[in-house]
């Protein structure tokens, strides 16, 4: 809740982070700003534990501010700002909506007033699966002595029940009518869209376009869509967004683009071609000029050198927002900003879509066909379609994450998910196949639910039947006495009722 102008600022860094300077210079730029030294605090967590969690990491985060409260002070979360990169908005995230909760049921419970979220993976990372791969622990074994955090890099992946469970609530929270969440944490979020750098790697995850090497720019984005295909009516559309839009940007100057992380030295990680197969430009689609492959990059938390740098000054406006009226108003100035980028970057422009298919209980099914398609099959849906698509969540197959070229996409209008799901036993069936719309179904309408430089997650439901598991034969059948002499199963079905 907030108590004023902000005079505290809290930096929580990302995954495997081990020191204090993943922010370089930025704490002191604030220090240039007036901030006094004493309210500036640098967060430190252990990301490379396989035994540590996200849920245990903002668990301990409680702690840590907790005990800010108790022993310093004037130390208020109603004038504190928490500036997070990377992995570090999701834990404090999952913080913010567990305080968020407890003032719910005690007014004392003071809430954080102002977050911004710097290039934060708020709805997973490519990177993830890439990290928990057995060349990663080797890397990770050999050359730091740390293991690679396989349970944070679990709640990175895509469609990871820590995300799900994260964004799902969040959305709650956010469009409770009484008492949004926007309201009293005022939320921004921003990302850059260098990943330059990295196109000369064996590894496409961390030269996708449409992202700063690590987190894609739908990924960082706070907005986002939730999309339920059935219950009660399977095959019917509900269509949910946030109630009140969160400030994105979309940060790439004419002088200096940014990355995820910082890069000046050449890789040594002996994963890249060599020179003979270097590429010096890239050609993005939709794009006629090439891009020059970096040589260097620029984090956008850590390459922040000056306060006139549009990162720096996108802080400043945040902390700037003292009321709901002035939040929106940075809402819409952010997005036009927003817009005008990718008017002319349409290569750049993705969406992210992440299809879960559940059964009725909301548990994954194991064995399913997702296909998206249009009105005209698959064909054009196919050519939006990115490369390596689509990618199933490690944890949860079933749960299957698509990459698409906005422009593309919105070439051919009537988009359908259509969902058949299977069971590796005769005795649960899920019925018909399901198609569901993923436009509006109004002709006169060509807007499209999935949104360029956002994130959609699509649960689709589907009937679970597990009639064929249980019988019930009558004392007078003519033909019980051969069935009890008879183990089951299968059930005879001339007994059965």
């Amino acid at each position: 809740m907030h108590g004023g102008p902000i005079d505290t600022i809290l930096f929580v860094h990302g995954y495997s982070v081990t020191n204090l300077n993943s922010f370089n210079q930025l704490p002191a730029l604030f220090a240039g700003q007036g901030f006094k030294s004493a309210s500036l605090y640098l967060a430190g967590w252990i990301s490379l534990d396989d035994r540590i969690s996200c849920s245990d990491l903002a668990a301990s985060l409680e702690e840590r501010v907790a005990s800010l409260e108790a022993n310093v002070p004037g130390f208020d979360l109603g004038r504190t700002l928490v500036i997070t990169h990377s992995t570090g908005a999701i834990i404090t995230r999952r913080w913010i909506l567990d305080r968020y909760n407890r003032r719910k049921v005690d007014s004392r419970v003071k809430t954080l007033s102002h977050f911004v979220s710097c290039a934060g993976a708020n709805h997973g990372s490519t990177m993830a699966q890439l990290g928990t791969s057995e060349l990663a622990y080797i890397y990770r074994n050999l050359t730091e002595g740390q293991a690679v955090g396989k349970r944070v890099l679990q709640d990175l992946d895509y469609g990871s029940a820590f995300l799900r469970a994260l964004n799902r609530e969040w959305m709650t929270a956010w469009n409770d009518m009484n008492d949004p969440l926007y309201a009293d944490t005022f939320c921004f979020s921003m990302g850059g869209t260098d990943h330059s750098f990295w196109q000369n790697q064996l590894t496409w995850q961390s030269r996708e376009f449409g992202s700063d090497g690590t987190v894609r720019i739908s990924g960082a984005n706070l907005n986002y869509t939730w999309i339920t295909v059935g219950p009660p009516t399977y095959g019917t559309l509900q269509h949910e967004v946030l109630a009140q839009s969160a400030p994105h940007l979309v940060i790439e100057s004419a002088g200096k683009r940014y990355s995820h992380t910082s890069q000046n030295t050449p890789d040594n990680d002996n994963l890249v071609f060599d020179a003979t197969g270097a590429v010096a430009t890239i050609m993005h689609l939709g794009q006629s000029t090439p891009v020059s492959v970096s040589k260097e990059t620029y984090g956008i938390v850590e390459g922040i050198a000056s306060p006139a740098e549009r990162p720096f000054t996108a802080l400043g406006e945040a902390i700037g927002v003292q009321d709901v009226a002035s939040y929106k108003a940075l809402s819409n100035s952010w997005a036009a900003e927003t817009n005008t980028w990718s008017s002319h970057n349409t290569a750049e422009v993705n969406s992210t879509a992440v299809v879960a298919v559940l059964d009725e209980s909301r548990s994954p099914i194991d064995d399913s066909l997702v296909v998206i398609k249009d009105s005209n099959g698959i064909g054009a849906v196919t050519d939006s379609l990115l490369g390596n698509q689509p990618i199933p969540n490690a944890a949860n197959p079933s749960i299957k994450s698509f990459y698409i070229n906005t422009a593309k996409f919105e070439q051919v209008h009537g988009h359908q998910i259509h969902v058949a799901a299977l069971a590796d036993t005769p005795y649960v069936t899920y019925g018909k196949t399901i198609d569901g719309p993923l436009s509006n179904v109004d002709p006169t309408d060509n807007r499209h639910v999935i949104q360029g430089n956002e994130f959609t997650y699509v649960d689709v439901f589907v009937a679970r039947d597990p009639a064929a598991a249980f019988a019930i034969y009558g004392l007078d059948n003519p033909n019980l006495p051969t069935f009890v002499g008879t183990n089951f199963p299968p059930f005879d079905p001339r007994g059965r009722m």
